[in-house]
């Protein structure tokens, strides 16, 4: 299972600055009854860990000093994960015990039993902070996108019954590589299925002045998603929080023509749709680098390969870390990832967290 390193020290890190200000809405919680199931169900959906080994977690959780609190934050951290992780192809039993055994290892590591004496520490005698704190514990227990789909490769190359046949763009996008010192970032958008539509609705997210381009706007059918087959259609998507310092990417889109090949008057367009820096190609010239993937053929080019109208797309990037993608009107798209490798940026990443903490007045930091 892929690494997670969680410690107390930083959980509670986390918890406090996350904070908005340095109190909050002490909202009423559910019940003990109610929040305690949130544990049952950790255990129950558990494949690598007994009953007895989450009968000592329990008990840890129950002699918290605010355990319904924990046990809530664990209920919604677990429904987000398993959200995450059906999206990117794994079954929902699947995704469960994945999530519970990941999630044990991780609360065996933040030490519960120390957790009260953390939290005091931190927030004194603060009662609204020490709620929040409880609650803001599920930021380091949740996963990311690029998690989850991380764990989706392992249960492929694990059980490949469960597994989708055609997952050739993982192996792709784990030959694109970074220099020492740099972060590989991989974003998905709709998941290699070859169309399928078994893991239902698969909706993009194109920026809202995507549907304000005159010709878009126009058209007499709407904006679709991806697997959608049908002809006379236009497919969007704005690809976005893409990181800072970015030094080099690369584009992976998954197509499937109506037709027996890529269609003479089909194109895709790269860019912003903002103030019209895009690029159209016709897909019947590009000349990028091609996989066959059973009904799909993915198509890859480089951030410094692709052009939009005054730069490159790399140099977009850099600006403003998002582009839009529009493919029209009988080409078919199945997927969109996009690598990139960025410098690490600390003082930038201590300032997002940082900058979210305030004190009330008459209160110090």
């Amino acid at each position: 299972m892929t690494t997670r390193n969680i410690t107390t020290l930083s959980l509670i890190t986390i918890a406090i600055l996350s904070l908005n200000g340095c109190g909050g809405d002490s909202s009423s919680t559910k019940s003990s009854e109610q929040s305690v199931s949130s544990i049952t169900k950790l255990s129950e959906a558990s494949k690598k860990h007994s009953n007895t080994d989450w009968e000592v977690l329990t008990g840890q959780i129950t002699d918290l000093d605010k355990p319904e609190k924990f046990n809530t934050m664990l209920s919604t951290t677990t429904e987000k994960n398993v959200a995450l992780l059906t999206n990117v192809g794994i079954n929902k039993e699947e995704a469960y015990a994945i999530n519970s055994d990941m999630m044990y290892d991780d609360l065996v590591e933040l030490d519960i039993q120390k957790l009260d004496e953390e939290v005091t520490t931190e927030c004194q005698e603060n009662e609204i902070c020490k709620e929040e704190a409880y609650a803001s514990i599920g930021l380091g227990l949740g996963i990311d996108k690029e998690e989850a789909y991380a764990m989706a490769e392992e249960v492929r190359g694990i059980d490949k019954e469960e597994a989708y046949a055609i997952v050739v763009n993982d192996g792709l996008v784990k030959e694109f590589s970074c220099d020492a010192g740099e972060v590989k970032t991989v974003q998905h958008y709709g998941l290699e299925d070859s169309f399928s539509t078994a893991n239902g609705v698969e909706p993009s997210t194109p920026a809202p002045h995507i549907a304000l381009v005159p010709w878009i706007a126009n058209y007499p059918f709407p904006l679709t998603g991806y697997d959608e087959v049908s002809a006379n259609r236009i497919f969007a998507e704005t690809v976005k929080n893409l990181p800072t310092n970015v030094v080099k990417g690369n584009f992976y889109i998954g197509f499937k023509s109506n037709g027996t090949a890529l269609q003479g008057n089909d194109t895709m367009s790269f860019g912003n749709y903002a103030n019209n820096d895009v690029k159209t190609i016709p897909l019947n010239t590009l000349n990028w680098t091609t996989t066959a993937a059973g009904g799909t053929t993915i198509f890859s080019n480089s951030f410094n390969n692709i052009d939009v109208n005054n730069s490159t797309l790399l140099q977009m990037v850099q600006n403003s870390q998002q582009f839009d993608v529009v493919v029209q009107d009988d080409t078919s798209v199945d997927f969109i990832t996009v690598a990139t490798c960025s410098k690490k940026d600390p003082i930038k990443e201590i300032e997002t967290v940082v900058n979210k903490f305030e004190c009330s007045e008459k209160e110090t930091m």
